[in-house]
């Protein structure tokens, strides 16, 4: 962890653990490469939500710099893992300066054993691409964040750390331990946000959850987000005095 802090000084200490696990799963000749040379640098602060202007020190060569905004820190540990490793897989693909195309970065990701994270990332962005998502969330972000956790916080660790779709898994077979006033929340929701959104719950969409679990992902990203808000709330940006 001493080394990781001294090579990836300007990164939140918070990713450490995340970036221990990617590099935990490269081949040996990659991490070594990765902790000995400075050419790849990770940059993640929270500094960067309200400072108009920052400036970092690299010690040189600096070939690849990444920025990981740290509100991924509120996402899945699938979503975290894979924003890292991606970066490592461009990275190793895109050597001498050439850009790296993302079929070949991924086969690297597949070859070190990321296919599950990958499967559970293109799952969760199928499901935000549906109208069930949609109305959930749309409908929590006009909710007090107490409401939302008083009918829907059981929900609220599985689907912030899993995938979608294993988060849904474990919903349907834990059916009988739901709140009570939770399904008819969504029952109504369903039935009153958009037109045509009471048939829905009927059928599955294509590619995607059922559409009371793709709405129930809907409202577990607003609530992250109303919470994330409250943490960083938006503000004139910082110039700081020299």
């Amino acid at each position: 962890m001493e080394k990781m802090q001294a090579r990836f000084q300007h990164c939140d200490q918070r990713f450490f653990p995340y970036i221990e696990k990617v590099l935990s799963r490269l081949p040996g000749e990659i991490t070594s490469e990765l902790l000995e040379s400075t050419k790849f640098q990770i940059v993640a602060s929270d500094d960067f939500q309200d400072a108009c202007v920052l400036s970092r020190n690299f010690p040189a060569p600096l070939q690849t710099l990444v920025y990981v905004n740290t509100k991924i820190l509120k996402e899945a540990e699938h979503m975290i893992l894979l924003a890292i490793a991606s970066q490592v897989a461009f990275f190793v693909a895109g050597k001498n300066g050439k850009e790296a195309p993302s079929r070949e970065a991924e086969e690297l990701l597949k070859s070190w054993g990321f296919s599950n994270e990958l499967d559970a990332v293109r799952y969760d962005q199928t499901v935000a691409q549906t109208e069930s998502f949609r109305i959930g969330y749309n409908w929590a972000m006009h909710q007090d964040k107490d409401y939302l956790l008083t009918h829907f916080g059981i929900y609220r660790d599985s689907w912030g750390t899993e995938s979608w779709g294993k988060a849904a898994k474990k919903k349907r077979a834990e059916a009988l331990d739901l709140p009570d006033k939770a399904l008819p929340v969504l029952e109504e929701i369903m039935k009153a946000t958009a037109p045509g959104a009471g048939e829905a719950k009927h059928r599955t969409e294509t590619g995607a959850a059922e559409p009371k679990e793709s709405m129930m992902a809907g409202i577990m990203r607003a609530l992250k987000e109303i919470e994330w808000l409250e943490q960083y709330s938006q503000q004139v940006c910082d110039i700081r005095s020299i």
